[in-house]
């Protein structure tokens, strides 16, 4: 995997987010997603769902020590914040 470029570093730089994709493999992804679903009670595949109660202020749930989100950290390829600023 390559160094962003300057343009990446400068777009993260503005808005404070990057897509890079199949950085985090599928597999791992599907595992965060089904924890995410048994967290909330909700089928995230249909949207009409994702705004039932109960809601979580702001959108946002603290699974970060969760298991499946370490799994996606301590990939192989779960380095791009450090490359980023290379």
């Amino acid at each position: 995997m390559t160094v962003f470029d300057e343009g990446q570093q400068q777009f993260w730089r503005e808005h404070g987010y990057m897509v890079v994709r199949d950085v985090v493999p599928a597999p791992l992804l599907e595992g965060v997603k089904q924890n995410i679903e048994e967290f909330l009670g909700k089928d995230l595949s249909d949207p009409d769902d994702w705004y039932k109660e109960p809601m979580y202020p702001g959108g946002i749930i603290n699974m970060s020590a969760h298991q499946s989100m370490w799994d996606t950290r301590s990939s192989h390829l779960g380095i791009v914040k450090t490359m980023i600023y290379k």
